[in-house]
């Protein structure tokens, strides 16, 4: 990938937001913080948005399709620990 033109500067503005935000919720998973499902909610989000803004560039590179099917697992497992998160959170307050 060139980034001389500015062609890709979104796309990796993205990727890196997504990767931090991952990095985020690991982090209060790892503390236990009541925000963590809020965090997984919003890590969901970013991966949808990442697969999108990859998609226009699909065609041009294998490392963008191996990015996008990372994106999608990564959204798809995110917005799985929150659902999972908010039931055990109705369990204890129930």
């Amino acid at each position: 990938w060139s980034i001389q033109n500015g062609k890709y500067i979104s796309s990796i503005n993205i990727c890196r937001d997504t990767s931090e935000m991952c990095a985020q919720c690991i982090k209060f998973e790892a503390q236990r913080s009541p925000f963590f499902k809020n965090l997984c909610e919003v890590c969901a989000e970013i991966c949808h948005m990442c697969v999108n803004e990859l998609n226009k560039f699909e065609d041009e590179d294998k490392i963008v399709t191996l990015t996008i099917t990372a994106c999608e697992t990564f959204g798809k497992s995110c917005m799985e620990v929150a659902r999972n998160q908010k039931q055990n959170q109705v369990k204890v307050e129930g």
